[in-house]
């Protein structure tokens, strides 16, 4: 075949970061709505072979995706610039882990309860009910989140470019979201089992 292209990367890569200097809200948006419904795609993948789910529904990956595009594409983005503009540099490791340390106990909680309240909002159920899943699954997906993202802000704080920070905590995003997505859907399958039990036992 035919050898790719020298300059291909270094255009992509220039056109890349031209979208984000121009239109950077708009950029982040669009890669946080393609990475999060790509990770929900994969996630209801593992859930069906896992016997969790029947068929692909592209519906609940499009408000996932919607989803995505708000509270990643939009707040991540957001709270990375303003972040970056109060906090400048990575001069010193105390200057990373402030970072790090804001990220996780501002921004994380904010964003995860964002996912955790409106899908299931979004898919017609009750307030209560949600209030309800929301006391199960928070503490959980937190825990996640602290083991994930903690370790990668270290390095994202230290290592990669504030503008190009969005995308690698998309994608980093991407794979939480998978998790995310899981945690969120797995009652479909709970629900079913916990009616054949009181079936059974009624």
């Amino acid at each position: 075949g035919c050898p790719p292209h020298p300059d291909l990367a270094s255009a992509l890569s220039s056109a890349y970061h031209g979208a984000l200097e121009q239109h950077y809200y708009s950029t982040t948006g669009a890669q946080a709505f393609a990475l999060v419904g790509a990770g929900d795609a994969l996630s209801q993948a593992i859930e069906r072979r896992g016997g969790g789910g029947g068929e692909y529904d592209p519906a609940r990956t499009v408000r996932m995706a919607l989803l995505g595009l708000l509270i990643g594409g939009l707040g991540t983005a957001c709270w990375l610039r303003h972040l970056e503009a109060a906090l400048p540099g990575h001069d010193s490791a105390a200057r990373v882990l402030q970072k790090a340390a804001l990220d996780a106990c501002v921004w994380a909680p904010l964003a995860n309860s964002g996912y955790l309240v409106l899908t299931p909002l979004l898919e017609g159920r009750r307030p209560e009910e949600v209030a309800s899943m929301v006391r199960q699954r928070f503490l959980p997906v937190m825990r996640t989140e602290l083991c994930t993202f903690f370790p990668y802000n270290l390095v994202s704080f230290s290592a990669v470019p504030p503008l190009l920070r969005p995308f690698s905590t998309g994608f980093v995003s991407m794979c939480f979201a998978v998790y995310i997505s899981w945690i969120t859907h797995r009652r479909e399958a709970m629900t079913t089992r916990e009616q054949q039990q009181a079936e059974a036992t009624g």
